[in-house]
C-alpha cells in the first residue's frame, strides 16, 4: 500500500468532526396548523414489557420511554399500534396522529408539549395491527403462540421497531430491553433474538440489547420450543473475539441439512466481509435460516431472517445498514447499493448509471429506503469506484474507502451528505456533480 493511501487513511480515520448527538441527526421541528412546533427528541432507555396470553390470544405492552427534549413543543414518537393509556411525567395524556409539514411521513405526537430537559413516557398498547408482513402474531392450539417483529426498510412509512411497541425515529441510538412473560401456555417457548437472553419459558425472557441500536436493529421472534431446531456455532474474529453463533430453522425433515449449510456459509462470508472491512462489528450472529431457493430476507444489527440466497447480501448488512446506519430513508440506498455491488464482486464501471435518480433528495422526514437503491445505487457506486481509480493507484478504489468507513462509521448514524464528504476525503476531489446526477436529482411528481 503506498505511502499517500496511508496518511489519506488515517486522515479519514481521525475525522472527529463527523461525530454528532442523535439529535443532531433529527429532521427539522416544525409548526403545526394551530401554532404548536412538533419536535424530535433523543431516546435513552426504553424497557418494554410484553405479555402474551395465549389462552385469550392478546399481546399487550408497557413501556416506560426516557427521553430528553431539547426545545419545547409536541414530542414526536413512532407506533403503528393501538394505544390504551399514556402518561407523561405521570401526568395523562394522549398520542395522536401527526404528518410531516410536507405531508410526505406521518407518525405520533404527544398532546401535550414538553419543556427542554429529561422526560418519563409511560404507554400501555396492544399488538393488534398488521406489521410490514402481516400480523406478527400467530395464536396456535394446544396453547402456544408465535410472534415475530419481521421489519423492512421498504414498506410503506419505514417499517422498524415503531411497527410493534413505542420507538422513535431511527436517527436514535438508545438502550432498550424486552421483558417477556407467557400466561396461559400450554407448551414451552423459546426466544430468538440478537440481544442477551436470559431466562426461560414460560417466563420472563429478559433481553437486553446494546446502546449503539436503534429501532433498525432489534430481532425479536417468540414460538413453541419444539417448532424449531438450534445449532449453536463459534467464529474466531480477526481481532481475537470467539464470537457465538446462532442459526435456526423451523423443525423438520431437513432443517439438519439447512443448518449445515447456513453455519458453514456464515463461517465463509463472515470472513470475506472481516478481510474487507475489518473485526466484525458485533459481539453475535444470530440466523434465522428459512428454507427455499431464490433470494428473501432482512437485515438486522448481527443478525438477519434470510433465505440462502441472499445470506450474504444480509451479512454485508450487520457492517452497512446495522453498523454504519443510515439516518433515515434518504440515506437507506447506501447499505443496499454497497450490497448489491458486492455480489458483482466489486466491479468498476467506466459507465455513470443509465439515467439520474433521486436516491437522497426527498423528504427529510422519509423513512423509506428508495426502490432504485438496488438498481441505480450499485451502478452508481461502480462508476464511483471507477472514478476514485483514475489516480492511477490500486488501493484508491471505493472498496478500500469501504474499509475505512466501516471502522469511522462503525456503530454510527450516516447521512447522504456526510458519506459524499468522506468519499471526497478520500478522494482529494469534489464529486458534487455525480452526486447531484445520481443521488440528489429532483425528484418527479411520481416519486413524491
Amino acid at each position: 500500500m503506498k505511502l499517500e493511501t496511508v496518511v489519506r487513511y488515517t486522515a479519514i480515520r481521525n475525522r472527529k468532526d463527523h461525530v454528532m448527538s442523535d439529535i443532531a441527526y433529527a429532521p427539522p421541528s416544525f409548526d403545526n396548523p394551530d401554532g404548536t412546533k412538533v419536535i424530535f427528541v433523543d431516546f435513552t432507555h426504553a424497557k418494554y414489557r410484553l405479555t402474551f396470553d395465549v389462552s385469550a390470544h392478546t399481546a399487550t405492552v408497557f413501556s416506560e420511554i426516557t427521553f430528553k427534549a431539547d426545545d419545547h413543543g409536541l414530542a414526536a414518537i413512532i407506533l403503528n399500534q393501538p394505544v390504551i393509556s399514556a402518561r407523561l411525567d405521570g401526568i395523562d395524556v394522549g398520542v395522536v396522529h401527526q404528518e410531516s409539514p410536507d405531508a410526505e411521513a406521518s407518525f405520533k405526537v404527544l398532546s401535550k408539549p414538553v419543556s427542554p430537559g429529561a422526560h418519563v413516557l409511560t404507554i400501555k398498547s396492544v399488538i393488534t395491527e398488521k406489521g410490514p408482513y402481516g400480523h406478527p402474531i400467530t395464536w396456535m392450539k394446544p396453547g402456544s403462540l408465535e410472534c415475530i417483529f419481521n421489519m423492512s426498510d421498504l414498506y410503506d412509512g419505514g417499517a422498524y421497531l415503531g411497527a410493534f411497541l413505542p420507538s422513535n425515529y431511527c436517527y436514535d441510538h438508545f438502550r432498550m430491553s424486552f421483558s417477556v412473560m407467557l400466561e396461559n401456555a400450554m407448551v414451552p417457548h423459546s426466544v430468538f433474538s440478537n440481544g442477551a437472553i436470559s431466562g426461560d419459558s414460560p417466563g420472563p425472557w429478559e433481553v437486553e440489547f446494546p446502546s449503539f441500536f436503534t429501532s433498525t436493529c432489534p430481532w425479536f421472534h417468540l414460538g413453541p420450543a419444539k417448532h424449531f431446531k438450534l445449532r449453536r456455532a463459534k467464529f474466531r474474529s480477526s481481532d481475537g473475539r470467539e464470537i457465538p453463533m446462532f442459526v435456526y430453522t423451523k423443525a423438520g425433515k431437513k432443517s439438519d441439512d439447512l443448518l449445515n449449510q447456513f453455519v458453514e456459509s456464515t463461517e465463509q462470508y463472515i470472513n470475506v466481509l472481516e478481510s474487507n472491512f475489518g473485526p466484525f462489528p458485533h459481539g453475535s450472529v444470530t440466523i434465522f435460516a428459512k428454507p427455499g431457493a431464490g433470494r428473501g430476507g432482512m437485515e438486522y444489527a448481527g443478525a438477519t431472517a434470510t433465505k440462502l440466497g441472499s445470506l450474504r447480501h444480509e451479512l454485508n448488512h450487520s457492517y452497512f445498514a446495522r453498523s454504519a446506519m443510515p439516518v433515515n430513508g434518504n440515506a437507506g440506498w447506501i447499505d443496499e447499493a454497497i450490497a448489491e455491488w458486492e455480489e458483482v464482486e466489486y466491479d468498476p464501471s467506466k459507465d455513470p448509471p443509465k439515467s439520474p435518480a433521486n436516491l437522497g433528495n426527498r423528504s427529510e422526514y422519509i423513512r423509506t429506503t428508495h426502490g432504485d437503491a438496488y438498481s441505480v445505487g450499485p451502478a452508481f457506486l461502480a462508476h464511483l469506484d471507477y472514478v476514485l481509480r483514475q489516480r492511477g493507484d490500486p488501493d484508491h478504489g471505493l472498496k478500500a474507502f469501504l474499509a475505512v468507513y466501516a471502522q469511522q462509521k462503525r456503530h454510527q448514524s450516516v447521512t447522504v451528505k456526510e458519506f459524499q464528504e468522506l468519499v471526497e476525503d478520500f478522494h482529494g476531489e469534489s464529486l458534487q456533480q455525480l452526486f447531484q446526477a445520481y443521488v440528489y436529482s429532483e425528484p418527479k411528481k411520481s416519486e413524491k
